[in-house]
């Protein structure tokens, strides 16, 4: 028996139909028939691997790999889609793409690139997180042209205005 799950590693497969888990947000995204492929793995240095992800529902798809390592850097290539931002939120419209791009920096940093794009949002970080001797901390820059921020206030759970 593996106590810690180190040096295990799965190909995953399948298909769903109308996956529910309670979450208001969520469920509408996971409606209908969907698939997914993916290989996950943890390492014998405790990183975390997932590579060829391909999750597809109608409303949604998520594609990409990441490796996260707790003792030092960390890599990903992630986009997110959904196809329109009223399956999470009404008071929103149209679809909207997420993407994540993280590569190793110098002292064992993360450089990370994040893109949202849709809903009336266009939000870029760029940014980088130390190690984790440095605690992780994070820099960087935002920088986001937003149509209206009254548009997001059901998500954040108070009025906002600008």
């Amino acid at each position: 028996m593996i106590s810690d799950l180190a040096g295990i590693a799965a190909q995953l497969s399948g298909t769903s139909n109308d996956l529910k888990d309670g979450i208001d947000q969520l469920d509408p995204l996971l409606a209908g028939t969907g698939r997914f492929d993916g290989f996950v793995a943890r390492d014998d240095d405790n990183a975390y691997i997932l590579r060829d992800l391909d999750v597809q529902f109608p409303a949604m798809s998520l594609r990409g790999g990441a490796e996260l390592s707790q003792a030092g850097t960390n890599t990903a290539d992630l986009a997110f889609r959904l196809k329109d931002a009223a399956d999470i939120d009404p008071t929103l419209q149209g679809p909207v793409t997420l993407t994540l791009v993280a590569t190793p920096a110098p002292d064992e940093a993360t450089a990370a690139q994040m893109t949202l794009l849709g809903a009336g949002a266009n939000v870029a970080i760029d940014a980088v997180i130390a190690s984790p001797a440095q605690n992780r901390e994070v820099t960087g820059d935002v920088t986001a042209q937003v149509a209206s921020l009254a548009a997001f206030a059901d998500i954040v759970g108070q009025p906002i205005t600008g």
